[in-house]
């Protein structure tokens, strides 16, 4: 197989990125692809703690990951797959090299009101917009949150810098219809991106996971 696949993880989460790329990383192993994975940020093993960083430090890591796969893998076709907030981050990296970037629940959500009900309506969790907020998650994990991910969060034209992406390299969008976390998104805003819906929450969970695997795979090949 001549193509590696870079796997961009979504915000706040480590690398498996909730397990969903260690499904589709494994069944695309079994096929002959090569695939990376890599974690944009640092994890407290004792206190569960999820250091995360603005924008424009994944995008550092992730041009670093691409410069990586074209040394270790010189010839190979190489092709991003993103999930969520991951999905942004090419937009701001270089592409050359890169023929196709699959997102995965593309990233939306930059409202600060829908944030702030969002993410404080978890138990024992602050959002401060201003300073450092800390969201705690069922599993007992912290997602530790500067104010300089905020600005940049805030300033970001999603729709302007996807549809920059689509004009240096091949785009798809994969997306659930039952995502929340896309409902306030236009996708008519996005031009030159071959767009797919299916039936799906936003961490495509349960039996999804096999039908967002088919449709990335029949992607991948075109």
């Amino acid at each position: 197989m001549n193509t590696a696949i870079l796997f961009s993880h979504g915000f706040g989460i480590r690398k498996d990125n909730l397990g969903l790329f260690i499904f589709l990383s494994e069944k695309l192993q079994r096929l002959g692809y090569i695939t990376v994975l890599f974690d944009y940020y640092e994890y407290n093993e004792e206190t569960k703690e999820v250091y995360t960083i603005p924008f424009s430090k994944h995008a550092e890591i992730l041009q670093a990951q691409i410069e990586k796969v074209k040394k270790e893998y010189p010839g190979k076709d190489i092709k991003i797959v993103a999930q969520s907030q991951g999905c942004i981050i090419p937009t701001l990296c270089d592409m050359t090299g890169i023929s196709q970037v699959i997102g995965i629940s593309p990233f939306f959500l930059t409202d600060r009101n829908s944030i702030l009900e969002r993410y404080n309506a978890r138990p024992d969790s602050t959002t401060d917009f201003s300073s450092i907020s800390r969201r705690k998650h069922s599993d007992g994990k912290i997602t530790v949150i500067p104010p300089e991910y905020w600005t940049e969060r805030f300033n970001t034209n999603q729709y302007d810098l996807y549809n920059k992406l689509a004009q240096k390299t091949s785009l798809t969008l994969i997306y659930g219809n039952k995502d929340n976390l896309a409902t306030s998104a236009d996708i008519k805003n996005i031009r030159n991106t071959k767009i797919i819906e299916t039936e799906s929450d936003h961490d495509f969970t349960g039996e999804n996971k096999e039908i967002l695997y088919e449709i990335l795979l029949k992607e991948i090949k075109n």
